[in-house]
């Protein structure tokens, strides 16, 4: 694919916004499809290419044996302050430009919090407590080898922001009308902000899943299916 037509993949769903399909950028579906080892890690052998279509696993020249490359983990975070949401302005590619809440990978030896803490702050300048970050959804995309474990965060005041390049070139507390007139994260086009907001000022504690097969939301003593893949009313 050369065009910048989107990839419809879904787990926005998982968070509840009233929405039907993420969109990945090609660009993206490519760089995070292909291995991300370079070594084999039971010989330390060199490994060259990438598996075959339709394979995705394959032996190492070496040892013979199959090189583990496992799903690479992502953090996401949704951060608020009175009626104001935290977003960055992206500097690295895809999405250059875009404003998104702050996220990325999870490093070697870091936990789930601390890469939410790390990457707020290296894209904000804000530092938030691990124990402020509640979970909210975690979402399985083996299209792309990839989760993402998404939290939130209700911050009794806006603090300054500072933005890092090259990951972020600005950031901003930004209220429901001001995220509408700005370039939000295309991935995010079809989130419901105003549910996102609502929640954000409640005390309901909800948590969403999504795996390859459904999307499900736990609340109280119910567990909802939202969605489930290959339903006939799926489109």
């Amino acid at each position: 694919m050369s065009d910048d037509r989107s990839v419809p993949l879904s787990w926005a769903n998982a968070i509840r916004f009233n929405f039907r399909g993420i969109q990945i950028h090609p660009a993206e579906w490519r760089m995070n499809s292909r291995s991300t080892s370079r070594y084999c890690a039971h010989c330390g052998t060199p490994l060259g290419g990438n598996p075959t279509d339709g394979d995705a696993r394959w032996t190492c020249a070496g040892c013979g044996r199959a090189p583990y490359d496992g799903p690479r983990a992502l953090v996401l975070s949704l951060l608020f302050a009175r009626d104001r949401f935290l977003v960055i302005k992206r500097g690295e590619l895809p999405y250059v430009g875009q404003w998104a809440p702050p996220g990325g990978y999870v490093e070697y030896g870091e936990s789930l919090e601390s890469a939410a803490v790390r990457e707020v702050e290296e894209e904000s300048g804000v530092v938030v407590r691990p124990e402020a970050l509640i979970p909210y959804a975690l979402v399985s995309l083996p299209q792309m080898n990839q989760f993402y474990a998404i939290y939130t965060a209700r911050l009794p005041d806006t603090l300054p922001l500072r933005a890092k390049s090259p990951e972020s070139l600005d950031a901003r507390w930004v209220t429901e009308t001001e995220l509408a007139s700005i370039e939000f994260w295309e991935p995010a086009a079809g989130f419901d902000m105003g549910r996102v907001y609502r929640n954000a000022q409640s005390d309901r504690f909800e948590f969403y899943q999504q795996t390859e097969s459904f999307v499900r939301r736990f609340a109280k003593d119910r567990i909802t299916y939202l969605r489930r893949w290959g339903d006939r009313n799926e489109s």
